[in-house]
């Protein structure tokens, strides 16, 4: 069984879809209107208690809870298999499958492996401790056959056997091996930018 955590903003969310930009910007006027035109007689109580209220509903962070929440229940409706993920919430939400080859790149598992990201929590289950790149099964098999270039210009292609001789992992398709490929370059993308942390299902920061 699988349990979505949330606030009452998640909730409504849930039943009646997420806020339109539209209904966030009428919010945002309403909220703007009622500080500038309050009245002395307005306590500052009730001002903090309007602003606490709307930065719950509509603040950013509130709105990416309910779009990871949303996200959440659609992986859960998803097979488990390989996909080109290339939004943050699809790489957070990643399912079983995903989740051990988005946990093969290399940076990712060095930021894992030096305890800078969440690694998915208790979903993951990390098999070669401290293995990153070769020996790495999960990564051989992204990376068998692909051309890679180094600063000096030289190109080389490695065969893995391991990644076409496997029996507790399928192998994988030139398909998708470009849809992982493709993952990944949205994955290092956002451990660039050092925001929210891309293999948190619940959207820590980095």
């Amino acid at each position: 069984m699988s349990v979505i955590d949330g606030d009452v903003n998640v909730m409504g969310a849930m039943l009646f879809g997420s806020p339109s930009p539209a209904m966030r910007e009428h919010l945002r006027e309403q909220h703007a209107n009622f500080i500038a035109t309050a009245s002395p007689s307005v306590s500052q109580f009730v001002i903090n208690k309007v602003n606490s209220v709307f930065e719950a509903f509509n603040s950013n962070a509130a709105v990416q809870r309910v779009q990871n929440a949303l996200s959440n229940v659609k992986a859960v409706m998803m097979p488990d298999a390989i996909y080109r993920f290339t939004e943050l919430s699809q790489l957070q939400t990643a399912q079983p499958m995903m989740q051990a080859y988005i946990m093969a790149n290399p940076v990712v598992r060095e930021a894992y492996h030096s305890q800078l990201c969440d690694g998915y929590s208790d979903t993951y289950v990390d098999d070669r401790p401290g293995i990153i790149g070769f020996g790495h099964q999960p990564y051989e098999h992204v990376m068998s056959g692909v051309v890679v270039g180094d600063d000096k210009g030289n190109y080389t292609a490695t065969h893995y056997a391991r990644a076409w001789a496997s029996e507790d992992q399928q192998v994988i398709d030139v398909h998708q091996r470009s849809a992982l490929l493709s993952t990944w370059r949205s994955l290092e993308r956002a451990f660039e930018e050092q925001g929210r942390d891309p293999t948190s299902p619940w959207d820590t920061s980095l």
